[in-house]
C-alpha cells in the first residue's frame, strides 16, 4: 500500500476513534446530569413526602364536635397549621360532603386536593383579571384555574364568579347528580360511579 493511501487511512481511523471517544463522553456526562437530577429531586421529595395523603392523615372533625379544630399528620409528622380562614374552607368541604353524602374518605380526599392545588385558599388568577374583582386569598396564574380546587372556567366547571364562590367551589368539586354541573365534568362522583 503507498504511503499516501496508508496516511489517508490512519487519519480516517483516528477522526473514527476520536469520534467515538467524544460520543462516549458526551454519554457518559448526560448520564451523570440525569443521575444528579435524580438525587435531587428524590432528595427533595423525602422531606416534603409524609402521612398526610393517607385517610390516617386527617384527625379529628372540623365542627363543635371538635372545638373547631382540624389537625392534618399523625404522631410521627408534625401536623399542618392552618389559619382561621384554611380552617373554614376545610369546614365548607366537611359540611357540603357530609350534606351530599360523601363519606368521611371522600371528604378527607378533597381537602387533601385542596391543600395540594391552592393550599386550601381561594385564589384569584392574573390569567382572568375578573376574578381579582371576588374575595379571595391569593392568586395564582396557572392558566384559568380558580378558587380552592384550581377548576377552569374555559373547561366549563362554571362561570368566574360561581368558581370564586368557595361553596360553589366545594359543590362542583364534588360533582354527582345534585351538583351544580349536574356531573357534566369528573367530579368526586365519578370515582365513585355516582354511589357514596
Amino acid at each position: 500500500m503507498p504511503a499516501p493511501a496508508m496516511l489517508a487511512v490512519l487519519a480516517r481511523r483516528r477522526i473514527i476513534l476520536r469520534s467515538l471517544v467524544a460520543a462516549t463522553t458526551t454519554g457518559i456526562l448526560a448520564g451523570a446530569f440525569a443521575l444528579c437530577a435524580a438525587v435531587a429531586v428524590l432528595g427533595a421529595n423525602a422531606t416534603n413526602t409524609g402521612s398526610i395523603c393517607s385517610s390516617a392523615g386527617l384527625s379529628g372533625q372540623l365542627g363543635a364536635d371538635a372545638g373547631g379544630a382540624l389537625d392534618i399528620g399523625n404522631s410521627t409528622q408534625a401536623p399542618v397549621n392552618l389559619t382561621a380562614r384554611q380552617l373554614s374552607l376545610a369546614g365548607d368541604y366537611i359540611s357540603v360532603g357530609k350534606q351530599l353524602g360523601v363519606p368521611r374518605d371522600g371528604q378527607i380526599i378533597a381537602i387533601m386536593m385542596a391543600l395540594q392545588e391552592s393550599s386550601l385558599r381561594v385564589l384569584a388568577n392574573v390569567n382572568v383579571p375578573g376574578s381579582l374583582n371576588y374575595p379571595h386569598d391569593g392568586v395564582g396564574s396557572d392558566h384559568d384555574s380558580l378558587g380552592t380546587a384550581q377548576q377552569r372556567p374555559a373547561a366549563g366547571w362554571g362561570s368566574v364568579g360561581e368558581l370564586m364562590d368557595p361553596i360553589y367551589n366545594v359543590r362542583a368539586f364534588y360533582g354527582g347528580p345534585s351538583g351544580p354541573i349536574r356531573g357534566a365534568l369528573a367530579g368526586y362522583w365519578t370515582f365513585l360511579d355516582g354511589n357514596p
